[in-house]
């Protein structure tokens, strides 16, 4: 779990985030902010991911990866597709990495 400061508050989440990469897996939305470092949220939908666990476990698995970014001062918001349950920690580091670049703009 990130620090309370790291966490993107849900409601300037819907607000003011623009769509800036989109991967079969997930969606990342993206704004800056004022706080000085960069804050994360990430949604998984009951939908997607039937079992609490799971999510929680994919929760984990985001929040591990995104703990080694480089700090852009931006807000980030990480929307889960149904097709996580198909990916492995590796192809899902690549993909997240992959949107790296995207963010850094």
């Amino acid at each position: 779990m990130f620090p309370r400061s790291y966490r993107l508050p849900v409601k300037e989440a819907h607000t003011r985030l623009r769509k800036l990469f989109s991967s079969p897996y997930f969606i990342v939305k993206t704004a800056v902010n004022t706080t000085g470092h960069n804050r994360f949220g990430i949604i998984i939908a009951n939908s997607s991911v039937k079992k609490s666990t799971k999510r929680h476990f994919w929760k984990r698995r985001f929040i591990g990866i995104l703990r080694g970014w480089p700090n852009f001062q931006k807000d980030f918001l990480f929307i889960i597709s149904p097709k996580i349950n198909n990916l492995d920690q590796n192809k899902l580091k690549e993909e997240i990495n992959e949107s790296l670049p995207a963010a850094g703009r």
